[in-house]
């Protein structure tokens, strides 16, 4: 009876020293030491834990802290699922999407000969410290515009890469390094071609980094504009469904209730998704055939109707020509002389110029936008000539404020900041405007100032300007010398 009773005691003892062991291996796998955290989930699952094996799966599958290796992955959850382990059943099966036939067999037979005992070999060898080695070729991107973008996409990927400065620092390293690992990449923690190949599949031109997501329907933002869809209610939902997420997450990290895996990744879902762009400033497509109304356009030189689905203008060059005398009031004698005068005359008309009138279409609609604002714009240019200038103005006079300048006859597209004396270009960038095709632009303007803007999903500029900081009036758009249609303008705001 006596050995009965020790021999409950020392397996209670064990189970808490084990459990004791998880939480080491769950706190150093929290911290991203994956290499300490490996280590120890290789001694609990040699003495059969399950919890440990489907973590140490897990590892190899992603390749955090060991060699990637989907038999040891299928191994390990194999044996994890053979306790009950509904997780590990969905997680072998997800590896074996990645595994011919004959590794799928490998890995049941080395579950099948498996048996408990004590961990004696070292947990990693040196040389899997790193997932994988980095090709010698794989050349570092330094520019400030690769750096950049990758700090904006890992942003939006919730990796949190500090501010997108174009500069290098131990965040954006982290950052890089920790979404290298999840991908299952070259791990270097450096901006490299491959890792903008990853972050924007379908963007790479050679020489120049070109961002475009076919899949976001060219939006390099489809985040914020998928809320616009949504009814009046949807972002008070969004938040209330947030706000039940993190209770619920509390309580799950309180009471131990998941894996803390789950409970990180949770956690970075609800972060990665806040976004509160739900107020709607703007909204028009002119499908009311009309642009008096909800909202109120109000033209203030040129013309504008709604038609070719959407607001069109057409403002054409005016070309007038010298006034030329009357043969009545010519003088008799200068006709006598003429054929003495023609050589003069001939170069007299080459000096002489004629008259153009640029005439410019610009319309307004009066609504106060916040300084940091999402605007989307459809547009469509018809003609190489002439330029087409859109964004929001301060005052009542439309003399200050931002513009975006587009010109298509020079492949060219700048960003102004317009005041009483003129404009400024903040910056500018050689770009061709296909005619006749409707192009979706996008512009961010976060509370710093930072302004990123885009066309059918490449971004064009990040720059930070805090000239205006405060309210705008209301959208400008104008047309000088040109034809274009707007399909449609969406400025949102925050709540």
């Amino acid at each position: 009876m006596k050995i009965s009773i020790f021999s409950v005691l020392i397996c209670l003892l064990f189970s808490a020293a084990s459990w004791a062991d998880f939480d080491s291996a769950m706190s150093n796998y929290e911290r991203k030491d994956y290499y300490a955290a490996a280590n120890e989930f290789k001694k609990l699952s040699a003495e059969n834990d399950s919890d440990a094996q489907y973590m140490l799966g897990y590892l190899y599958a992603t390749g955090k802290g060991v060699l990637k290796d989907y038999v040891e992955a299928h191994k390990w959850f194999n044996l994890a699922a053979s306790h009950g382990n509904n997780d590990a059943v969905k997680a072998r099966a997800g590896v074996e999407k990645h595994m011919s036939g004959e590794q799928i067999s490998l890995a049941q037979k080395q579950a099948r000969n498996w048996t408990p005992g004590r961990h004696k070999t070292p947990a990693l060898a040196m040389d899997e410290l790193e997932p994988v080695t980095v090709p010698v070729l794989e050349k570092e991107l330094r520019d400030k515009e690769s750096i950049r973008l990758v700090q904006r996409k890992l942003a939006q990927l919730g990796y949190r890469p500090g501010p997108a400065d174009g500069a290098m620092g131990n965040k954006t390293r982290q950052a890089i390094r920790q979404y290298q690992q999840d991908k299952q990449l070259p791990v270097n923690s450096k901006v490299t071609r491959s890792l903008l190949d990853s972050l924007y599949p379908d963007g790479l031109q050679q020489g120049t980094v070109q961002v475009r997501s076919e899949q976001q329907g060219g939006l390099l933002f489809p985040e914020i504009w998928e809320q616009t869809g949504k009814h009046s209610g949807g972002a008070k939902n969004n938040e209330q469904l947030r706000e039940d997420l993190t209770a619920l997450l509390e309580k799950g990290r309180q009471r131990r209730a998941a894996q803390s895996w789950f409970l990180n990744d949770l956690s970075k879902l609800i972060n990665e998704n806040q976004t509160d762009w739900s107020v709607i400033l703007l909204n028009d497509d002119f499908q009311d055939g009309n642009f008096t109304a909800s909202p109120k356009w109000s033209v203030l030189s040129g013309h504008f109707e709604v038609k070719n689905m959407g607001l069109y203008s057409q403002a054409i060059t005016q070309v007038s020509q010298p006034d030329k005398p009357s043969q009545e009031n010519q003088d008799f004698s200068t006709a006598i002389l003429g054929a003495i005068l023609e050589h003069a005359t001939r170069r007299d008309k080459k000096s002489k110029t004629t008259n153009k009138t640029d005439e410019i279409a610009k319309i307004v609609t009066h609504q106060v936008i916040p300084a940091s604002f999402a605007l989307k714009a459809k547009l469509t240019i018809q003609a190489k000539k002439g330029r087409v200038e859109f964004g929001p103005y301060a005052g009542d006079t439309q003399q200050q404020g931002y513009q975006l300048l587009i010109l298509p006859e020079q492949d060219q597209i700048e960003l102004l900041r317009i005041n009483s004396r003129g404009s400024s270009v903040i910056d500018s960038k050689r770009k061709t405007v296909s005619l006749n095709q409707a192009h979706v632009f996008e512009w961010l303007r976060d509370e710093s100032g930072m302004m990123t803007l885009a066309m059918d999903g490449e971004q064009l500029f990040q720059v930070k300007d805090r000239r205006y900081m405060k309210n705008f009036s209301g959208f400008m758009l104008k047309n000088l010398s040109g034809s274009m249609i707007l399909h449609e303008i969406t400025i949102v705001g925050k709540e």
